[in-house]
Order: C-alpha cells, then sequence, then structure tokens
C-alpha cells in the first residue's frame, strides 16, 4: 500500500482526532485525512460541497486500496449528516468564520470536533466561547514559511474566554508548545505589514492592530 502523503499540518490534525468509532472529514478535499483514519479503523465519512474533490478523493483511495472503508458524501458542511451518525468530526482548511457557519446550522449531536482554521481564528474561537465549545487541546505546526495551529474541541459548558484566550488560544497559552514564540512572531509580523499599509491617520483599526503587536509581543518569548 502507498505512503498517504500527510503534509505537517495534517499530521498534526490527525494527531488531535481522539479514538473513536466514527468521524467525519468535512471539506476531505484529496482524501488523505479521511485515508489516514480509515487506517486507524474508524468508520469514516469524507464530504465536500462540490463534486470535483470527491472525484479526487475516490481516486486516491483506490489507489491507497482503501475505496471500500471510506464512504464519499456530497454535503455542505453538516447537512448531510443524521443525528448520531458521527462520535467526531474533522474541519481543516477553511477560514475560522466559515467554520463558525457550518457549526452554527446545527452539530447534529456530535460530541467532539477538531478544528483548524487557516485564518480568523479570534472569530472562530469568540464564537466557539458563546456557544458551548470548550477547547480540551490545542497545537501549532510549521509547514515550510507557515505557522498553522488546530484543535480538539468538545461540546459542553465552557468557561469564557478573554481577549487574549481569543486571539493567541487558551490551552496555547496556558501550555506554551515549543513552537509559540515564533508562531506569535509571525503573526506579530502579519499585523506589522498591516499597520504600515494604513498609514499614520489614528483610527481604531490602526489602534487595534497596535494592540495586537504588543499582545504578540508578551508572548513571544515565552514558548516551552
Amino acid at each position: 500500500m502507498p505512503e498517504i502523503p500527510l503534509t505537517p499540518r495534517l499530521k498534526m490534525v490527525l494527531g488531535l482526532i481522539p479514538d473513536a468509532e466514527s468521524c467525519w472529514d468535512i471539506g476531505t478535499d484529496h482524501g488523505y485525512l479521511a485515508a489516514a483514519l480509515a487506517l486507524r479503523g474508524m468508520r469514516v465519512t469524507a464530504t465536500d460541497v462540490n463534486p470535483g474533490p470527491l472525484g479526487q478523493a475516490r481516486k486516491n483511495l483506490i489507489r491507497f486500496g482503501l475505496e471500500d472503508r471510506v464512504r464519499l458524501r456530497l454535503s455542505d458542511g453538516l447537512a448531510a449528516m443524521e443525528d448520531g451518525e458521527a462520535d467526531c468530526v474533522v474541519i481543516a482548511g477553511m477560514g475560522g468564520e466559515l467554520i463558525a457557519g457550518i457549526l452554527s446550522k446545527g452539530t447534529k449531536n456530535v460530541r467532539y470536533f477538531v478544528l483548524q482554521p487557516q485564518s480568523t481564528y479570534y472569530e472562530l474561537r469568540d464564537w466557539m466561547s458563546g456557544n458551548g465549545f470548550r477547547i480540551l487541546r490545542e497545537t501549532v505546526c510549521r509547514e515550510g514559511q507557515r505557522y498553522y495551529t488546530a484543535m480538539l474541541t468538545e461540546k459542553g459548558p465552557a468557561p469564557p474566554l478573554t481577549e487574549e484566550e481569543k486571539h493567541i488560544g487558551p490551552v496555547l497559552l496556558r501550555d506554551r508548545p515549543p513552537l509559540l514564540g515564533e508562531y506569535l512572531a509571525s503573526r506579530r509580523r502579519e499585523t506589522e505589514k498591516i499597520l504600515e499599509k494604513i498609514g499614520g491617520a489614528e483610527t481604531p483599526r490602526r489602534e487595534e492592530c497596535a494592540a495586537l503587536i504588543e499582545m504578540y509581543k508578551k508572548y513571544e518569548g515565552e514558548d516551552g
């Protein structure tokens, strides 16, 4: 069987998925993560909102000899899921606001969600904080010149998050993983570029960026 070519980002996501009987991979794309989950013995459903990626996923599953162990389904988020059909849902490689939008339409009695936002981290954590999602684990990886975070979350009572926790992540602030400083330095540099584009006019956006830069600096040197 060919080796499944998981990137550092997908390996990070895979490492956060708890032992469960069934898992849905939302927005499966090439199907690599779904294939890796099938090899762990899970019942896997790989979904996408478009038929094109599902066709590519099918080709890869055939190449891996796993076409009979992963069910492919056309679905807009969780729309095609029945209540209780999965123990865990993975949503990776989307913007945080899009992920929040998917979850806001209903979570179908799923207990665990592994989320890997590509952007708008604050907006996702802010939504989660107000909608009963507790962050159990969160980690960082580097892939080339980019940094990614992913989190294991659980439905249930959750404490409110501070502004720092919404921007950086409560578990990352608590555990200080080895790449935290590098990750926050990259976030600071991105924010500094935005500040340069804004220019010297005093605006709420400029004040927000300046505050974020100071926040990132505060924790840059405190990784594990």
